[in-house]
């Protein structure tokens, strides 16, 4: 049995709400673009006579060149370089670092708003990289 689900975002201040219906697994859907601003999110799902209910405050903010890796930026991405030579080159930390084993990924965005890259560091050191990530 295939999953029921609903996401409303809602901007209060706005005034609006928009609402997605999909039955299954996510439909490949992408954040949509909206306004910097705070939203809530609504996901009600529903499996045979089972409904969950998740409601989460979000916090747009606005994404722009300095807040980002440029293809020209993560060009220069090599191979044996420390994270803080990497931030020295697209001028941030990055974001959502995760750790299994020895190996953390971090993300950067880019600035098509649903698109990321991932460079991957073993003992502080770029072992691997990604370009263009998207989760659809």
């Amino acid at each position: 049995m295939e999953p029921t689900t609903t996401w409303t975002l809602r901007n209060r201040k706005a005034g609006w709400a928009q609402s997605w219906h999909w039955t299954g697994s996510l439909p490949g859907r992408y954040f949509p673009r909206v306004e910097a601003g705070r939203y809530e999110s609504t996901t009600v799902a529903t499996c045979g006579d089972v409904t969950l209910e998740s409601t989460h405050e979000l916090r747009v903010k606005e994404k722009t060149r300095a807040g980002t890796v440029s293809k020209g930026e993560w060009k220069k991405i090599r191979k044996g370089m420390t994270r803080a030579k990497v931030k020295a080159i697209v001028g941030s930390n990055g974001r959502d670092a995760s750790t299994v084993g020895k190996k953390t990924t971090v993300t950067y965005d880019m600035m098509p708003f649903y698109r990321w890259s991932h460079v991957v560091y073993r003992n502080g050191k770029v072992v691997d990289k990604e370009w263009n990530v998207a989760h659809d």
